[in-house]
């Protein structure tokens, strides 16, 4: 079976914390709308909201913790680059932007800074995968609420079919009236 575009951007991988993690989001917004199906899917549910929610949360530290790196860095370098442009007699000065120039093309800054952009794109996907379990939460309510209806319905139209079936003059003679008649019963 081949594997269309729109199932490859639906196939999650992320990496946090140096663990790496992938999901089928197409797979885990599958509904089975049998009951039985639906059952499974509903006491599923809480477990895969949950485990969306916790890598959100990493992912999010993760980004946390890169841009305190970059603000450290980004001052270490600074600090760092004024002191080499400076001239030693201390009368020329570099303008901020040259120092800001020569801190972005750092190696060091161009590592944190890849780490960082990647770090929040994981953040970006785990949160459309946690948002996914919030509409399946949704879809699954609203296929159950439908699915109960559709059960009322069908008790609703068999009681009035049994109404109206017709009985066998045997066990109508024999029947009890619903109200009055049965005062000579002993109880």
């Amino acid at each position: 079976m081949t594997t269309t575009r729109d199932e490859k951007i639906l196939h999650v991988k992320v990496s946090i914390q140096g663990e790496t993690y992938e999901e089928d989001l197409n797979t885990q917004a599958r509904i089975d709308p049998d009951l039985e199906g639906l059952n499974q899917a509903l006491a599923d549910h809480p477990g895969r909201f949950a485990w969306w929610s916790v890598l959100e949360t990493l992912a999010r530290a993760q980004v946390d913790d890169l841009e305190s790196q970059m603000e450290l860095l980004n001052a270490e370098l600074f600090d760092e680059y004024q002191r080499r442009l400076t001239d030693p007699g201390g009368k020329g000065k570099p303008t901020l932007d040259t120092i800001k120039g020569h801190v972005v093309q750092d190696p060091r800054y161009q590592e944190v800074t890849k780490l960082l952009l990647n770090a929040r794109t994981d953040l970006n996907y785990v949160s459309v995968g946690r948002w996914t379990m919030v509409h399946r939460k949704d879809s699954l309510l609203a296929i159950a609420s439908n699915l109960r209806a559709e059960m009322d319905y069908d008790l609703s139209v068999h009681k009035k079919k049994m109404a109206t079936l017709p009985v066998s003059p045997r066990l109508r003679d024999t029947a009890l009236p619903l109200s009055g008649g049965h005062e000579d019963i002993p109880f």
